[in-house]
């Protein structure tokens, strides 16, 4: 169960705000807690269908989202999103104004990783393919060529 406050502190850790012990609840981040659960309830419901937790319903309407109230409500979307996905978005949007460069580059992380999320994961490993030909490797590991030819080194 991943909460708002997990990601909050995930979030200060990654922008390196928290304090020498590695605190993160201290005065200087109050202004990033009070925008932080309006913040996630922006970001939640456009990762909500890379979810592993996405229902669907009735066909043609969209599926309802829990609205974030407290820090220590459950967040309805899984695990990686919430611990991967989620900090970098609100690192993104939390300093925009403060850090325009750092915002930036959190924000480009949220999006390349909402990017893979829509691509989906592979089941498992797909083995590669040599699409240039020339040879392949026999149960010994010994590399074959398909040519005669590929072996010129011996004219000179």
């Amino acid at each position: 169960m991943t909460t708002p406050e997990t990601v909050l502190e995930l979030t200060i850790a990654l922008t390196d705000n928290q304090n020498e012990v590695g605190e993160y609840r201290i005065s200087d981040n109050n202004e990033y807690r009070y925008r932080t659960l309006q913040i996630l309830n922006t970001l939640i419901p456009e990762l909500y269908p890379y979810s592993d937790t996405y229902k669907i319903t009735q066909k043609g309407k969209r599926p309802i989202v829990e609205y974030l109230t407290a820090f220590d409500q459950e967040i309805g979307l899984d695990d990686y999103i919430c611990r991967s996905v989620l900090p970098e978005g609100l690192a993104g949007q939390l300093f925009a104004d403060e850090n325009p460069t750092m915002a930036s580059f959190h924000w480009q992380i949220y999006e390349e990783r909402k990017a893979l999320l829509a691509r989906g994961m592979p089941a498992e490993s797909e083995p590669i393919v040599d699409v240039y030909g020339g040879g392949y490797y026999d149960e010994d590991g010994n590399y074959h060529n398909y040519f005669p030819y590929n072996d010129m080194a011996q004219w000179g």
